[in-house]
């Protein structure tokens, strides 16, 4: 794991840094996040859709190809958990309070702030509330965590290397010059699951019920914050 250690103290000295400068700046640190932000989305926002149908067209092919009776340990190995006690710490760990409040809460503000080009409380809305809400929790995000879960868990539990994302690109190709790509992948992913930890109890929001819409002007939640 010493090969690691470089990934976890870069992240976590830019982890620092940015909760630093919100901790002294905070009204800064928000106009910043938030220009970045809308820059993405209204750049990006179609390809973060695509990408999540593409992710879901993946997981099924491995699901329903020759790929999906692989065992993710040794062949001799058997499985500690039944399919019932999977589902349930998918469900409990995965997603927990997000779903329960969210589940409800995110598609009654789609409904009572649509984009403008819809009316408020109208059928229209309510539909619009829907796809939406169903894109954030149902299939689409599920086959982004299977794909991830899946890489992890095959290079970990069958080939015994560390569980680390930055190893996905080692891994898969087995080239020197992935080598880059897959330490930023691993100072990307620790950065922003760090400052997702700092943000989720300093707002009282669940980070994951963040939307991402084609465009700024179609965010509900935009619309509804003060």
């Amino acid at each position: 794991m010493k090969s690691g250690r470089p990934v976890f103290i870069l992240s976590l000295l830019m982890t620092l840094i940015i909760v630093v400068f919100g901790a002294l700046m905070p009204d800064q640190l928000s106009r910043v996040s938030s220009a970045v932000h809308t820059w993405i989305i209204d750049n990006f926002g179609w390809a973060y859709m695509l990408a999540a149908f593409f992710f879901l067209l993946f997981a099924l092919i491995l699901a329903l190809g020759p790929y999906g009776s692989m065992k993710l340990g040794r062949d001799d190995e058997k499985p500690v958990f039944s399919y019932f006690g999977w589902f349930s710490m998918l469900f409990a760990a995965g997603m927990g309070i997000g779903l329960i409040f969210w589940g409800v809460a995110e598609p009654l503000s789609h409904f009572a702030n649509p984009p403008s080009y819809l009316t408020q409380s109208s059928g229209q809305a309510a539909r619009f509330a829907m796809l939406h809400t169903f894109f954030h929790w149902g299939l689409h995000p599920w086959a982004i965590y299977i794909v991830m879960s899946l890489g992890i868990a095959y290079f970990s539990f069958r080939r015994g290397m560390p569980p680390l994302i930055c190893q996905l690109f080692l891994s898969a190709a087995g080239q020197p010059h992935l080598q880059r790509p897959g330490q930023a992948a691993g100072y990307s992913r620790r950065v922003c699951h760090g400052v997702r930890h700092f943000h989720v109890p300093g707002s009282g929001r669940h980070a994951d019920s963040i939307p991402v819409c084609p465009r700024r002007s179609d965010c509900p939640m935009r619309a509804a914050s003060p």
